[in-house]
């Protein structure tokens, strides 16, 4: 017996570890698109709460601009980037959190490329992916 409790003590330690490593998914559509971003929960606890029956969001929409720009400044490929639209959602299973998902589009030839980003109420950019369409 006496050797079962350390044992069960490391296991639900080692558990609490793994659960706090690997990052959230997070799965949202904006019109009519699948994005899919990895979000740690640290992150998501990092940022503030919202009620929006109480109060504005945390990060208004003037300052997520300038998150998005300050982040496309950092990465090249995101240089002539130009804001394209934006959400406002909760995050799934943290109901007091919420975030927006923005969309940056790059000229690219004849169309233009678009890049997806979930950005927390403390402003954390975090890259997100076009889910692609399933095979017929």
């Amino acid at each position: 017996m006496s050797r079962i409790i350390p044992a069960l003590f490391l296991l639900l330690l080692t558990s609490q570890v793994q659960a706090s490593t690997f990052p959230i998914e997070i799965i949202e559509y904006i019109d009519d698109t699948k994005v899919v971003a990895f979000v740690y929960e640290r992150d998501i606890q990092q940022s503030p709460t919202w009620d929006p029956a109480t109060a504005a969001p945390p990060l208004e929409i003037g300052n997520l601009v300038k998150k998005l720009r300050a982040y496309a400044e950092q990465h090249p490929a995101l240089g002539d980037a130009s804001f394209a639209e934006v959400e406002l959602k909760r995050i799934p299973r943290h109901p007091d959190h919420w975030h927006y998902l923005a969309v940056l589009h790059t000229p690219d030839d004849s169309n233009h490329a678009l890049h997806y980003f979930v950005v927390l109420m403390d402003g954390k950019v975090i890259p997100a992916l076009k889910e692609p369409a399933p095979l017929k």
